[in-house]
Protein backbone atom coordinates (compact mmCIF):
# COMPACT_ATOMS: atom_id res chain seq x y z
CA UNK A 1 0.00 0.00 0.00
CA UNK A 2 1.26 3.49 -0.82
CA UNK A 3 1.77 5.76 2.18
CA UNK A 4 0.03 9.08 1.41
CA UNK A 5 2.70 10.99 3.32
CA UNK A 6 5.34 9.96 0.76
CA UNK A 7 5.33 11.32 -2.79
CA UNK A 8 4.19 8.87 -5.45
CA UNK A 9 6.54 8.44 -8.36
CA UNK A 10 5.82 7.93 -12.04
CA UNK A 11 8.41 5.96 -14.01
CA UNK A 12 8.88 6.78 -17.70
CA UNK A 13 10.77 4.21 -19.79
CA UNK A 14 11.84 5.13 -23.31
CA UNK A 15 15.08 4.64 -25.22
CA UNK A 16 14.65 7.99 -27.00
CA UNK A 17 15.84 10.79 -24.74
CA UNK A 18 13.71 13.44 -26.46
CA UNK A 19 10.47 11.45 -26.12
CA UNK A 20 11.29 10.63 -22.49
CA UNK A 21 11.94 14.30 -21.81
CA UNK A 22 8.68 15.46 -23.45
CA UNK A 23 6.59 12.99 -21.46
CA UNK A 24 8.39 13.92 -18.24
CA UNK A 25 7.67 17.61 -18.83
CA UNK A 26 4.02 16.87 -19.64
CA UNK A 27 3.58 14.85 -16.45
CA UNK A 28 5.13 17.62 -14.37
CA UNK A 29 2.91 20.18 -16.10
CA UNK A 30 -0.20 18.31 -14.92
CA UNK A 31 1.05 18.19 -11.35
CA UNK A 32 3.11 15.02 -11.03
CA UNK A 33 5.83 16.02 -8.58
CA UNK A 34 8.24 13.12 -9.01
CA UNK A 35 9.01 11.57 -12.39
CA UNK A 36 11.71 8.92 -12.60
CA UNK A 37 13.27 7.96 -15.92
CA UNK A 38 14.91 4.89 -17.45
CA UNK A 39 16.26 4.46 -20.96
CA UNK A 40 15.81 0.68 -21.11
CA UNK A 41 14.12 -2.27 -19.45
CA UNK A 42 17.12 -3.28 -17.35
CA UNK A 43 17.47 0.22 -15.93
CA UNK A 44 13.74 0.34 -15.30
CA UNK A 45 13.83 -2.92 -13.34
CA UNK A 46 16.57 -1.44 -11.15
CA UNK A 47 14.43 1.66 -10.51
CA UNK A 48 11.41 -0.50 -9.68
CA UNK A 49 13.43 -2.59 -7.23
CA UNK A 50 14.66 0.56 -5.47
CA UNK A 51 11.38 2.50 -5.55
CA UNK A 52 8.73 -0.26 -5.48
CA UNK A 53 6.75 1.18 -2.56
CA UNK A 54 6.48 4.68 -4.02
CA UNK A 55 5.72 3.90 -7.70
CA UNK A 56 2.21 4.86 -8.69
CA UNK A 57 2.43 4.51 -12.47
CA UNK A 58 4.81 3.11 -15.08
CA UNK A 59 4.69 4.37 -18.67
CA UNK A 60 6.79 2.31 -21.07
CA UNK A 61 7.73 2.38 -24.71
CA UNK A 62 6.95 -0.95 -26.37
CA UNK A 63 9.70 -0.94 -29.01
CA UNK A 64 13.11 -0.76 -27.33
CA UNK A 65 16.36 -2.63 -28.04
CA UNK A 66 17.64 -5.35 -25.70
CA UNK A 67 14.47 -5.65 -23.59
CA UNK A 68 11.28 -4.30 -25.15
CA UNK A 69 8.36 -2.98 -23.12
CA UNK A 70 6.44 -6.26 -23.20
CA UNK A 71 9.47 -8.20 -21.95
CA UNK A 72 9.92 -5.58 -19.22
CA UNK A 73 6.30 -6.07 -18.11
CA UNK A 74 6.69 -9.86 -18.16
CA UNK A 75 9.82 -9.69 -16.00
CA UNK A 76 8.19 -7.16 -13.71
CA UNK A 77 5.25 -9.51 -13.17
CA UNK A 78 7.65 -12.34 -12.30
CA UNK A 79 9.11 -10.18 -9.51
CA UNK A 80 5.74 -9.05 -8.11
CA UNK A 81 5.03 -10.18 -4.55
CA UNK A 82 2.47 -12.95 -4.46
Amino acid sequence: MNDVSRPANVLVIDDHRFQRSVLTRMLKAIGVESVLEAEDGAGALAVVRAQRESLMLIVTDVDMPEMDGLEFLRRLSEEAPR
